[in-house]
């Protein structure tokens, strides 16, 4: 469900100027390096040097994090980023267990659900630092055409979404929804079928909920939109705009995000918009790429990493960087706390709102979170690649004759190429 992160030069820009900014103030210790796919831990770095003299930490920059650091001779102390769970990674990891007396970072503030997916056998290898949500975008409207409510399931969405199709003569000239038209949808709804995608070899998954996603997806099309055709042709004629925009102009009713998605939507649109999370049986599921941190073995500046853990890792420290975020117009360009809704639940409730005004009133409900299963390191390219092509095949107008050993096939394909 994930979309290739924008670029631009303003982001980059900014994270720079802010970087060199308060680079002077930095204290010339030795450094400790800090390994991140996540840009905006630049200017964390540099806000941390400048509130104290005695530690230093640097950022390098890997898209491919988890690969990069198991191949380095030379190790950094602290990862911090996507993917960081697959059993060939996390031998590499030290148990972070200690740092919660010795460093006081507070276990208590952590969504449990989260946290419990960072430790492995009793130890805790990893520290859940952001994740975003999936959710249902529609215009503010009253009354809104789904019900006020903690999670809404993409069911829920049906009626509305049906009463609202318009046509001029066979032709559809509004559609309410279809989960094929997006791969945020279609990954709901194979996670909504019990797919269950996780680590194997290097991918594993149910059979039989890959089954009931492919049905429910081509189900929905026939049911709803008369057709699969239909859909298609809707989407051909029609969705050339970003979905929220087809939202706002009144071609859909409604349109699947991701939340860090949503909330860089430009401030006017967004303005127009309403919002339900999304998810199956009162739970959502985190997306696949929540950031972790982890200590590395063999890394050298441990200390640093341990302080600059238990400095991030705190409530003022993150209310100060989304306060900062905003001044510096960053908030623009990254969401939240490194891209995400922060892990630590009091940060979202009291400080995300000032913010961000459409979380107002609203919770992200830890007992309603479903965290994501461990995945390969691997994965934004499978999913890119190999699921979410598939989908659209498996639900479309030539699907293969027999769907289970065409993604196997798909990905016999991927492993190959990758090698």
């Amino acid at each position: 469900m994930r979309q290739p992160r924008k670029s631009s030069r303003s982001p980059v820009a900014t994270l720079v100027a802010t970087v060199l900014a308060l680079a002077s103030t930095a204290c010339s210790a030795k450094p400790t390096e800090i390994w991140t796919d996540r840009p905006e831990l630049a200017v964390y770095a540099s806000v941390f040097n400048a509130a104290q003299s005695r530690y230093r930490v640097v950022v390098r920059h890997h898209e491919s994090l988890a690969e990069a650091a198991a191949a380095a001779r030379r190790k950094p102390a602290l990862v911090i980023g996507s993917y960081l769970r697959a059993e060939s990674f996390r031998k590499q990891l030290v148990s972070l267990d200690y740092l919660f007396g010795e460093l006081a970072i507070n276990q208590s503030l952590f969504y449990p659900e989260l946290l419990a997916k960072g430790n492995v056998d009793g130890r805790q290898l990893l520290l859940p630092l952001s994740f975003n949500l999936p959710l249902a975008a529609f215009r503010d409207v009253d009354p809104p055409p789904l019900s006020v409510g903690a999670v809404a399931s993409l069911a829920d969405l049906e009626p509305a979404a049906l009463a609202f199709n318009r046509k001029s003569g066979r032709d559809f000239t509004a559609m309410g929804f279809s989960p094929r038209w997006s791969g945020e949808a279609m990954m709901l709804t194979a996670w909504a079928s019990g797919v269950a995608f996780r680590e194997g070899s290097p991918l594993a998954w149910s059979d039989e909920g890959l089954d009931k996603a492919i049905a429910s997806l081509r189900d929905w099309a026939v049911r709803v939109n008369g057709s699969i055709e239909a859909e298609d042709d809707f989407q051909f004629k029609y969705l050339y705009l970003p979905d929220y925009a087809s939202v706002l102009e009144g071609r859909t009713l409604f349109a699947v995000l991701r939340s860090d998605r949503f909330f860089l939507v430009p401030e006017a649109p967004r303005g127009l918009l309403d919002f339900r999370w999304l998810g199956e049986g009162g739970k959502t599921p985190v997306l696949e790429d929540a950031v972790w941190a982890g200590i590395l073995r063999g890394g050298s500046g441990k200390q640093g990493a341990e302080a600059f853990l238990g400095w991030l890792f705190s409530e003022p420290t993150q209310a100060e960087l989304l306060q900062a975020s905003k001044r510096l117009r960053l908030s623009e360009s990254v969401f939240g706390i490194a891209g995400g809704f922060s892990s630590l639940s009091t940060v979202n409730d009291r400080w995300f709102p000032l913010v961000y005004p459409a979380m107002e009133g609203r919770t992200v409900a830890g007992p309603n979170l479903v965290a994501p299963e461990i995945l390969p390191s691997g994965w934004l390219s499978i999913e890119t690649e190999v699921v979410i092509p598939f989908l659209e095949t498996a639900s479309g107008q030539n699907p293969p004759d027999d769907a289970r050993s065409d993604i196997r096939t798909r990905l016999a394909e991927w492993v190959a190429g990758s090698k």
